[in-house]
Parts: structure tokens; C-alpha cells; sequence
């Protein structure tokens, strides 16, 4: 819970280093995967990222683009020549969305420590009824 409370802390803190990192993350499986002849697991990932963010390749430049069967269908007339670029468009919603990144994360960090707080609380209740039921029986019997 303290780590997830921390990674989220650190990620807003460094949301300009991180939003680049997960770019050349992103660069290096697209280059990954059009020097490995279109392997389908890192088609898979290009594809993730592109329908989420709704972005195309290094470029966005369709014609120009290797990954066109990765990239998301086009919104609109413009998009059929020119999409956005990927890693820009990582690095600028990684930015922007850092505060909600952070919320995630903390929250999530949150959530776990009243998770252990409410099963400390149900172990202790469970322990004492079964100390009074061995208490009663041994009486009993």
C-alpha cells in the first residue's frame, strides 16, 4: 500500500521524465516491431496504444507509416493522411492526465490499507468466537 502510494507520488512528481520514458517505450517497440517483421505480440501492444490513445506510429504520416494495420480507424477526411504521432501524443496526455495518474495510484494505496485494517478487525473478531467456543466446549464437556 505504501508503494502505491509512493510510485503514484513519484510519477506526478516526474510526470515530464515519465511521460518520455513511456514514449521511447513506445519507440522502441515500434521499432521492435518493424524490424522483427511484424511480430503479433508487439502488434498487439502497438495496437493498444494506438486505439486508446487514438494515434499512428512515430510519424502519423499514413503513407509513410509501416504499422498502418495497427493504427485505429480514421475519425474524420484529414486522419486518412495524417494522424496524430504516438509518442508525442503519450508524452502530452501522460502530462496531462498526471494528477489523475496520481489519484489512481493513491487511491489504490488507500483502498489497501482499509482492506488490512478491516481484515485485522475481522481476524481478531474471529479469533475471540472461536477462543469462547473452545472456552464453552471445553467447560461443557
Amino acid at each position: 500500500a505504501i508503494t502505491e502510494v509512493v510510485v503514484g507520488v513519484l510519477a506526478y512528481s516526474n510526470r515530464d521524465e515519465f511521460g518520455l520514458t513511456i514514449a521511447e517505450f513506445y519507440t522502441s517497440l515500434y521499432t521492435l516491431y518493424v524490424t522483427g517483421g511484424g511480430d503479433p505480440f508487439i502488434g498487439a501492444a502497438l495496437t493498444f496504444f494506438h486505439n486508446t490513445l487514438h494515434c499512428c506510429g512515430v510519424t502519423g504520416v499514413k503513407i509513410v507509416e509501416v504499422v498502418k494495420k495497427t493504427c485505429p480507424e480514421p475519425a474524420g477526411f484529414i486522419e486518412h493522411f495524417k494522424m496524430d504521432s504516438c509518442p508525442v501524443t503519450i508524452a502530452t496526455v501522460l502530462d496531462s492526465k498526471a494528477s489523475l495518474v496520481m489519484g489512481l495510484f493513491v487511491g489504490t494505496g488507500v483502498l489497501l490499507i482499509v482492506a488490512l485494517v478491516c481484515t485485522t478487525i475481522l481476524l481478531k473478531q474471529t479469533k475471540r468466537e472461536q477462543r469462547e467456543t473452545t472456552a464453552y466446549y471445553s467447560a461443557v464437556y
